[in-house]
């Protein structure tokens, strides 16, 4: 079949009313044959559970892929029920009869199925397929594991309202292959939401590209609109990014039917379409889309209550709807900047390369489909979702214009998991000793999946052989005190980039309150949304932009939710100003004023001193944020905003006050001196002289401080700080910090264009207290989440893993055992989860914040590689992953040694136990590498040759590029000539497993700084060719900061003490996937990725513990002791100075050393030499030498 053909197929099938003969002969050309089994149930055959929702059910055929089972089914809901609603029963009714249950002969993989619902133009096309787990059997068969077994439904939402421009992109291609039939798999990733995802992300961005280009052009020309942008601080990045979230949010509303609604209609029956009815001129003429239209609905029709909601511009109703989304970005002056943005911005005839029509932002637009689902782990709309939304806005956040990188987003599996585990960790301390945890987890996990059945025994008024309660005994009878604690949660992320955890808690709370049975008027999904914004979700990020994505994404989340709503007009959008929030979440202290919580002994929470009057200015700040989140007219808001500025104002005063005491009693008794003077004048001039000199004293100024934190707090500047217990001043006050913090903060080294950075943390209470040389960012955000979280409060976070034993992290891993208990690590390894970071090693933690820990730490730990996909990580986290350990380690031997090593073992199943018994045997009958060796690292030159970098500073050195400085080649050395500081250089790829390449075509100029320079003329004439480039290394420490303190512009090292590399040597790559070590006795230098070991215990010879370090028994000690970055060890000063070493008689090494000569002969003559065997009697030696049993030398030789 050619591709126009297939075309044909899905648009009359997809683009019309269900129509059955149509969807038949669809499927069957989709998966070239089908068996015929036809058959049609009503309503006496559906179980009880479905019988709201379903009126009948029928198959229309079977096929199989050679493995799989998948039926085609035809679902026609009740008439009162939705295709947009109860997804839940509908995914579990074919779950049911794919089990077996019910309809089905016999169990099926999956299904393809049709959902529809009578009267409605649109339908839903879905592959519904089985989670199934296995168990075998005592008498060796295998079968479905007992157990509550979930489905996942993917669908397209179809029809005569509907695009079909992604079924088309999906689905084409399995139509034109005649050749081969699908299996489950490509049907699968025909319903793949991440394709979608990457293609909708490509079109949006650029959008914003185009849009952003367009409005610079625009402002560039026009003085009154530029001079307006400055005035306010406008950018148009972020202006450009608002219109385009703008336009996507009021997709997501129309299709509610909420937007040009007539004037005596109900709410709801909008047009689907009524932007694209706006441009065509349907509801009034326009000369300039933008100016004309889009600007007066967004700030007008949108952002004002009007009595009636009726819109005379546009002649019909449209909702006001607040919430600071339509509000002009910082107030810009939109109803007197004429912003003539081109029409063709937003819709025009151009032909795209993939052969549509239009490129403007409506015409993308209106290719795509737009669901108001919200995705869950069971259930995916191939369209673009609220989830997929945040996706894309994430990944625009670092982009500025056309060279900009996009960041990258936490895949929604991850996000899941982390949500439900916090949520779980949360409930089970708050209901310790009332709730089992297993119970708990069952209702967070799958309390959806079993509300059915709870309905049904509710509503026959006893459980039946057919129906019972799925959730304990232990959840009903506590379910309203569970309801309360989820209610009452207190949730932060503190780098919130789109919002995606918060969402995600959200959407965890609000499904385990629906679940629980509590007779209660009301208990709709939006007032739980409702309530869970308003009282339970906090976040805080230092990018204004990805503040205002963050809202949009909790107002989405929201708005989706408001159904039945007719007669009754959408709610406005609750204002998030004091929920959500700009500024530096590791930077507390404003001017030296610090705001920390204080305990009472007795326990009560104090924040500062008089707890009385404290109490009272908390209490008036929570009422007037309260009070701002409901929704206000415009002035109302504005209003209640400076009344909430001055409630904070008061209680910074308050504790500046308290923290500044002499200052102010000193400001007193100049008040009161000025006030004795009868003239005002002179009163005034003697205040402000007396003042002006107290300022000096203190070096502080109060006014300054006030006026700043007042503009900072109004927002009229990007706030580099960030008071936690000032701006969340209630949950602090009433619960002593979050009782959980979540999310995915920044990964930011020291180097690069982030050393300022770094060094004004140093500056800080946080970096005083956890700064080290070797920071990355969000070793800070570990510890400001153990700040504001209260006392057995949870933290989860994703980052890499390295924190787990980098010797720079030790201050992190010693607050975390000092402060908390971790209660699983998910230790991802090689397998990258992002697609677009680089160097990734994730790792999940879970964190809590407790000093009496009595609870094991949970660990998986993976062993695959390459780029995680959807499936692959619900494996590892679902504990159904054979290539992934899981086991337990107690929180007492979580760490080791003074640095607090936290120490994982990878892929090793039920043995982790057996190899901690193995390496601890190694250690008690050895001593350590640095008791009998000398460790050295190579040489830091910090100028080997000449590169474009150092060119472009220095533009005398234009014709230099490659040019040797400290380290020449042949052709250089002829032209400097013989000398003895002239010395062979070697690269760490020259070092092979026992024997290095020996042969050098490389020179450094080995100079310390007591060397008399004069006295090698040539070398100093080269040398001073690159004065000016030398002199621009990197001074701040080591070596070279020591020779430039000499004066020693030249040098190397500040003196002759130093490694002599002549010796005989081991010498080692600092990274390496197997432990390889390599002995020369010749002269050897090498660079700072090189390590260097030489015999300070002469009974000891180098080449019986080269024979060790090399052996399959030290790869494991170096896999699992040492350091590693995923599966690349790290072979630096500090793990290799922790190896042991087994001292004995120069008599016993001897069998080692003879082996090591031989290898060494052999590989000297040919170094493709094959001394396996050679090298396996070593590793028969080694395991003697610590006298190993069978079982460990299988460990062993397994890991290898």
């Amino acid at each position: 079949m050619n591709k126009q053909q297939a075309q044909q197929i899905i648009e009359n099938t997809f683009e019309n009313r269900f129509d059955k003969e149509r969807f038949t002969y669809f499927v069957k050309n989709l998966l070239n044959r089908i068996e015929e089994a036809h058959f049609d149930y009503n309503i006496i055959r559906i179980p009880d559970a479905y019988k709201p929702f379903i009126s009948r059910y029928e198959r229309i055929g079977k096929y199989s892929d050679g493995e799989n089972r998948i039926d085609i089914l035809i679902v026609i809901l009740k008439k009162e029920t939705s295709i947009e609603r109860a997804w839940a029963m509908q995914r579990n009714f074919i779950a049911g009869y794919l089990s077996g249950r019910y309809g089905s002969d016999k169990e099926k993989d999956a299904a393809l199925v049709a959902f529809v619902s009578p009267e409605e133009d649109d339908w839903r096309f879905s592959l519904v397929k089985m989670d199934y787990r296995f168990e075998e059997r005592e008498n060796g068969k295998i079968k479905v594991k007992e157990e509550f077994t979930p489905a996942r439904r993917y669908s397209f939402l179809v029809g005569k309202n509907e695009p079909n421009h992604t079924a088309k992109q999906q689905l084409v291609p399995l139509l034109q292959d005649d050749e081969n039939n699908p299996t489950l798999t490509r049907l699968e990733n025909a319903f793949n939401i991440e394709t979608v995802t990457k293609e909708f992300f490509g079109k949006y961005h650029e959008l914003f590209l185009w849009t952003k280009e367009t409005i610079d052009a625009f402002v560039f020309k026009d003085n009154k609109v530029r001079a307006d942008f400055e005035t306010k601080a406008v950018n148009t990045v972020d202006f450009a990014k608002k219109i385009l979230g703008q336009i996507v949010f009021f997709y997501f509303l129309q299709k509610k039917g909420w937007m040009g609604v007539k004037r005596d209609a109900d709410w709801g029956t909008g047009p689907k379409n009524f932007l694209r009815e706006l441009f065509e001129g349907n509801h009034g003429n326009y000369k300039n889309f933008f100016n004309d239209i889009l600007e007066p609905l967004f700030y007008e029709a949108l952002a004002r209550e009007r009595d009636d909601d009726f819109y005379s511009r546009f002649n019909c109703k449209i909702p006001f709807l607040n919430g600071g989304l339509f509000e002009p970005i910082n107030d810009y002056n939109w109803k007197h900047a004429d912003i003539a943005l081109s029409n063709e911005l937003f819709s025009n005839q151009i032909k795209t390369r993939e052969g549509d029509i239009g490129t403007g932002i409506m015409d993308v637009f209106d290719r795509y489909n737009f669901t108001v689902k919200e995705d869950e782990p069971l259930e995916k709309e191939v369209a673009v979702d609220p989830e997929m939304l945040g996706k894309v806005f994430e990944n625009l956040l670092e982009v500025r214009d056309r060279k900009s990188k996009g960041t990258y987003y936490t895949p929604r599996e991850i996000v899941h998991y982390m949500c439900q585990q916090s949520l779980i960790n949360y409930l089970t301390t708050e209901l310790e000793g009332k709730v089992n945890k297993n119970d708990i987890e069952m209702l967070i996990k799958c309390g959806e999946q079993v509300d059915e059945n709870k309905a049904i025994v509710e509503a026959k008024g006893r459980e039946t052989d057919t129906y019972s309660y799925k959730l304990s005994e232990s959840i009903r009878q506590n379910a309203k005190l569970i309801d309360d604690n989820l209610a009452d949660i207190k949730v932060c992320d503190l780098a919130i980039g789109s919002g995606a955890f918060p969402v995600g808690m959200m959407s965890e709370i609000v499904k385990a309150r629906k679940v629980l049975s509590i007779k209660e008027p009301d208990r709709t999904i939006y007032r739980f949304k409702r309530e869970c914004i308003e009282k339970s979700l906090y976040g805080v990020d230092i990018d204004p932009g990805a503040v205002e994505i963050a809202k949009l994404r909790l107002w989405l989340s929201l708005v989706v939710d408001e159904e039945n709503i007719n007669q009754i007009k959408p709610n406005p959008l609750p204002n998030l100003d004091y929920k959500i929030m700009q500024g530096n979440s590791l930077i507390e202290d404003f001017h030296g004023i610090s705001l920390n919580l204080k305990k009472k002994e007795k326990g009560n929470i104090k924040l500062f001193a008089e707890e009385s009057k404290l109490d009272r200015l908390i209490e008036d700040l929570h009422y007037k944020q309260n009070a701002l989140f409901n929704p206000t007219h415009p002035d109302d808001k504005k209003r209640l905003k400076e009344a909430v500025e001055d409630a904070i104002i008061n209680i910074f005063h308050y504790e500046l006050q308290r923290q500044k005491e002499p200052y102010f009693r000193e400001l007193e008794n100049i008040k009161e001196a000025a006030s004795r003077f009868p003239n005002p004048k002179h009163q005034q001039e003697h205040y402000d002289d007396g003042k002006d000199k107290l300022d000096k004293k203190y070096s502080f100024d109060f006014e300054t401080v006030e006026n700043e934190l007042r503009e900072w707090t109004h927002g009229n500047k990007v706030r580099p700080f960030f008071p936690w217990k000032l701006y969340f001043a209630n949950v602090f006050h009433n619960k002593g910090g979050f009782d959980v913090v979540i999310g995915n903060p920044p990964y930011v080294g020291h180097k690069g264009g982030h050393k300022k950075f770094f060094q004004e943390m140093k500056k800080t209470v946080l970096g005083k207290m956890f700064n080290n040389e070797r920071m990355d960012l969000f070793y800070y955000f570990f510890h400001i989440a153990l700040n504001n979280v209260k006392q057995k409060g949870e933290i989860a976070f994703i980052t890499t893993n390295y924190y787990v034993t980098a010797d720079s992290v030790v201050k992190l891993r010693t607050d975390f055992k000092s402060r908390s208990g971790i209660r699983k690590l998910v230790n991802f390894n090689e397998l990258k989860i992002f697609d677009t970071a680089q160097g990734q090693h994730s790792m999940l933690t879970f964190l809590s914040k407790q000093y009496d820990v009595s609870f094991d730490c949970a660990v998986y730990s993976t062993k695959r590689t390459g780029l995680a996909d959807s499936e692959m990580l619900k494996k590892i986290l679902n504990r159904n992953d054979e290539e992934t350990a899981y086991y337990a380690i107690k929180q007492s031997e979580l760490y080791e040694g003074e640095m607090n090593y936290i120490r994982l073992l990878c892929g090793i199943g039920n043995n982790q136990l057996l190899i901690n018994a193995l390496l601890g045997k190694i250690k008690q009958q050895s001593v350590s590498l640095s008791q009998i060796c000398d460790l050295s690292q190579g040489i830091v030159t910090g100028l080997d040759k000449i590169s474009r970098k150092h060119i472009i500073k220095f533009l005398s050195l234009s014709d230099q590029k490659g040019a040797g400085v400290f380290v020449v080649n042949d052709k250089e050395k002829e032209i400097i000539g013989d000398s003895p500081l002239l010395k062979p250089w070697f690269k760490n790829s020259d070092i092979d497993k026992y024997n290095p390449n020996e042969t050098n075509n490389q020179w450094i100029i080995h100079l310390n700084a007591e060397i008399n320079i004069d006295r090698f003329r040539n070398i100093k004439k080269h040398l001073l060719k690159f004065k000016e480039v030398i002199e621009s290394r990197n001074y701040d420490s080591g070596e070279l900061s020591k020779a430039k303190k000499l004066n020693a512009w030249w040098a190397l090292s500040s003196s002759r003490k130093e490694f002599d590399f002549s010796l005989p040597k081991i010498i080692s790559p600092q990274r390496s996937h197997q432990n390889i070590f390599a002995y020369t006795e010749k002269e050897w230098v090498a660079s700072a990725d090189v390590y260097f070991i030489t015999s300070k215990d002469k009974t000891l010879s180098l080449k019986y513990i080269l024979a060790l370090l090399n052996s399959a028994l030290y790869f494991l000690w170096f896999y699992f002791r040492g350091k590693r970055k995923g599966d690349m060890l790290e072979l630096y000063l500090t793990p290799l100075s922790q190896v042991p070493i087994k001292k004995i008689p120069l008599s016993q090494q001897q069998p080692f050393i003879t082996l090591v000569s031989q290898i060494l002969s052999l590989k000297k003559s040919n170094p493709q030499a094959d001394t396996s065997e050679l090298e396996a009697e070593i590793d028969r030696l080694v395991y003697e030498l610590y006298g190993l049993t069978p079982e460990e030398i299988e460990i062993v030789e397994g890991k290898r």
